[in-house]
């Protein structure tokens, strides 16, 4: 299984009808034919005093394996292109995390 989490800091001065409106565009990624799983969530506050909460949304995705992971991100893949597209002009900085799980 592959794990793509990728952290989001939107724009300070997006209006909060796109703040939503990318937090929907978000939830949508599961309509991707490559995706297993997908979670979005939100910092918690008040957080532990180690854990970085000054993100605005995290996504959580799992794929079977690393073809589909490969396919999500090539441009054949209409749902992750239109996200990406569509959402890119709304955040100030993204943080991407791959791993792949552990065996044994």
């Amino acid at each position: 299984m592959i794990h793509h989490t990728v952290y989001f800091w939107l724009k300070p001065n997006l209006p909060e009808a796109e703040r939503h409106a990318f937090l929907e565009a978000l939830r949508m990624l599961v309509l991707s034919p490559n995706v297993y799983s997908c979670r979005v969530g939100t910092p918690v506050r008040p957080g532990r005093d180690d854990a970085d909460a000054t993100f605005d949304f995290q996504l959580a995705i799992e794929f079977p394996s690393a073809e589909d992971y490969a396919a999500y991100q090539s441009a054949e893949d209409n749902v992750h292109t239109m996200f990406v597209l569509e959402n890119q002009d709304k955040w100030a900085r993204i943080r991407v995390y791959d791993a792949v799980s552990a065996q044994g």
